[in-house]
């Protein structure tokens, strides 16, 4: 909804007489479907905005209108009789786009805007049963308040998924795809308002039970991946004939000469914009598609066809067609928008493959990898994006292979690690996210290898230090540790903290030539966390005796800070011993930081919780600071700084590594809460209320800490 500016500032004010058509409509009169006043009514061009402040000040002047309409509806069977009309003219919608019927392209559409603001309305406002009463059909002309046993707002909910499926996308009929994936998701929005669980909601299992479930998956992921752009005609310019529409009195009209009512003043959310989209279809499929996704996980007794679908998915290229055209993990460049309809318009015509998923299922869609990899890494600042990646990783077995087996994996982890680095710029929620995705990423051999093989120049968005020439690995260590420091300062989540260490954790057995300053950074958070746990003790020293301790008294919050920076610091030096353990020989510049800062390392030889990981470093330590004193003393002077790393790296060739203590192999791997869905879905939600717009009075739609 929403498809079309308006400036509803440039219409009159002034009072006029109430328009017939709509007059009527929300009267207490009943209008048979065959009157021709319907006609009327839908020919309206009515006002489509997409600023927050419009959404209001339409919403603010129609309120009474609309409440009137409420109640009146139960007698007049009203709007149930507008969504019949709907439903007996959609038949013809690729009729009209042969016969290029603009007129009828555009009734439609009003008829999906005129529904869909009254929906939201209702949404908003009634109780679910009380919603889905108010769409019970009148039985006949002469009695509309007796009803017939006809489920008409799932059949209307099930026609707008059949018109996302069936109807071709064109520049004509952009408007009706982008109203019906809007209407759906207000519709969708009912699970907020509902006090039952969301799998008993109505309008869910609308969705759940549809027979396109899968061919409504797969459609909203081929629009995301198009990520299509809305022609210059879509938005209109100001001045255009829908600014003179409303110039003539339709603002009037619409809000039936209620626009001198008073109400509140907007405040400063309402006032704000929605961020201007040139890819709202795609937008707003995405949308769809994830919280269709993410409602009734597999822990319910529902099952939910969406998920099936998306986890399922597989690649539409054969896997020997792909291995002849394309080397492993390539994807194939898309000049524009335009080669990627395409692309996904030739999807229909392939014949499906018999592969089945590591579930023993077949797959229920199937779209081109190559291109939505390159989606990803064009849109991944996005947080939909971001959370697209993040199902695939975790649920789809084809997607994973494919992706980490591309030769191309830096043009994805860039964005995602820029994401962390301008962690103020990010909202808490896209952070853990991004972290998570790293975390399965790195649960990867493969990908934890090959990171330290991709070199990357002049990274100039990383502003602490100039890196010429740098590996992926090296930045991805850099930025996690950035990520960690910030999180000290501002965030001080345990669960960030604990993602950001097993990350490491997991690739610091595949650590290999690390740059100078990235061994420098992680030896220095060593350091900087080891002062402050010498201040914490030395707080606890001061305190005394411990008799009495409650829970809240500052020496328990003490002890509670101490316990969770020493897991930390234990964690960081698994990390480096793991890293020495197993690529010694690679890591010549990370022992020269050892040996650099070897003190830091003296206070833990002797406590309990490090001694025996600090053993095998404090070996290696020893080991190397030998050889460096035997060269200096043979040479009789200090040895220069490219001396001191030559030695290095000739010793780590003859180090014994059978006298180090083996430790278990670091390895961490991603597990999702057992309710997925109460993270899940308002976090989307509050996604959804940047690109739609909700009464927040009815409807709280921020996710709390989500800023």
């Amino acid at each position: 909804m929403g498809s079309s500016v308006s400036k509803l500032s440039h219409a009159p004010q002034g009072g006029v007489t109430a328009n017939e058509s709509l007059s009527r409509f929300i009267s207490s009169e009943h209008l048979p479907v065959a009157l021709p006043l319907w006609n009327t009514l839908i020919s309206q061009p009515y006002p489509r905005v997409v600023l927050k402040s419009d959404w209001a000040e339409l919403q603010r002047v129609t309120e009474e209108p609309l409440k009137r309409l409420c109640v009146n509806n139960l007698k007049t069977r009203n709007v149930a009789t507008l969504l019949q009309i709907w439903l007996n003219r959609q038949e013809e919608l690729v009729c009209a786009l042969e016969t290029q019927s603009e007129v009828f392209l555009q009734q439609s559409e009003n008829i999906l805007f005129l529904s869909g603001f009254v929906l939201k309305f209702m949404v908003e406002r009634l109780k679910e049963e009380d919603l889905w009463h108010q769409f019970e059909t009148a039985d006949s002309d002469a009695n509309p308040t007796v009803t017939m046993d006809r489920d008409l707002l799932r059949e209307f909910i099930q026609s707008l998924i059949d018109l996302i499926c069936s109807l071709p996308l064109t520049a004509q009929t952009l408007k009706l795809h982008v109203e019906s994936v809007g209407v759906l998701i207000y519709l969708l929005s009912s699970t907020l308002t509902s006090a039952k669980p969301s799998f008993q909601v109505k309008t869910l299992q609308a969705f759940l039970t549809s027979d396109q479930a899968a061919d409504l998956t797969c459609v909203l992921l081929q629009r995301y991946i198009a990520q299509s752009p809305a022609p210059a005609s879509y938005y209109g310019e100001e001045g255009g004939s829908l600014v003179l529409g409303l110039a003539n009195g339709m603002w009037n009209i619409l809000t039936m000469g209620y626009s001198s009512v008073t109400g509140p003043a907007l405040n400063e959310e309402q006032a704000e914009g929605f961020p201007e989209s040139s890819t709202p279809l795609a937008d707003l499929s995405v949308l769809l598609l994830l919280l269709l996704t993410n409602y009734c996980t597999e822990n319910y007794s529902v099952p939910n066809p969406f998920r099936r679908a998306l986890f399922s998915c597989a690649n539409i290229q054969s896997d020997e067609k792909h291995v002849e055209d394309n080397e492993p993990g390539q994807h194939v460049e898309s000049d524009d928008a335009g080669s990627k309809k395409k692309s996904l318009a030739a999807q229909e015509a392939q014949e499906p493959s018999d592969k089945v998923d590591e579930n023993g299922q077949s797959p229920a869609c199937r779209t081109d990898f190559s291109l939505l990899f390159e989606t990803l890494c064009q849109t991944m600042h996005k947080e939909e994006s971001t959370l697209v990646l993040y199902i695939l990783l975790h649920r789809n077995s084809h997607f994973r292979t494919y992706l980490l087996a591309s030769s191309n994996i830096e043009a994805l982890m860039i964005p995602i690690l820029k994401t962390l680095y301008f962690a103020k710029d990010s909202t808490n929620h896209h952070i853990y996210m991004s972290l998570i995705v790293l975390l399965i990423l790195s649960e990867d051999d493969l990908f934890s290898t090959s990171v330290h093989d991709i070199m990357l120049k002049n990274v100039e968005w990383y502003a602490e230090r100039t890196l010429s020439q740098i590996s992926l690995g090296g930045i991805v260590i850099l930025v996690i540790i950035r990520t960690i420091q910030y999180n000290m300062l501002k965030m001080r989540d345990k669960y960030l903290h604990s993602n950001c260490l097993a990350s490491l954790a997991n690739m610091s057995g595949q650590f290999k030539n690390l740059h100078p300053y990235v061994s420098q950074r992680l030896i220095a958070m060593f350091e900087s966390l080891a002062k402050k746990h010498s201040r914490l003790i030395g707080t606890l020293h001061n305190v005394g005796e411990i008799e009495g301790l409650s829970d809240d008294s500052p020496l328990a919050e003490a002890l509670a800070d101490v316990s969770a920076l020493e897991e930390v610091l234990r964690m960081i030096l698994e990390i480096v011993n793991s890293c020495l353990f197993h690529q010694i020989k690679a890591n010549a510049n990370l022992i020269y930081a050892l040996l650099y800062k070897k003190e830091v390392f003296q206070p833990f030889l002797t406590h309990p919780n490090f001694q025996d990981i600090c053993q095998n470093i404090q070996l290696i330590i020893s080991f190397f600071q030998a050889r460096l004193d035997l060269t200096q003393d043979k040479k009789e002077r200090i040895l220069s700084v490219t001396e001191v790393q030559d030695v290095i790296r000739e010793t780590a060739f003859g180090f014994p590594k059978e006298k180090l203590a083996r430790f278990p192999d670091l390895k961490f791997k991603y597990v999702e809460e057992e309710q997925p869905e109460d993270f899940f879905v308002p976090y989307l939600w509050s996604l959804a209320s940047r690109k739609l717009y909700w009464n927040q009075k009815f409807m709280p739609m921020t996710m709390e800490g989500n800023n």
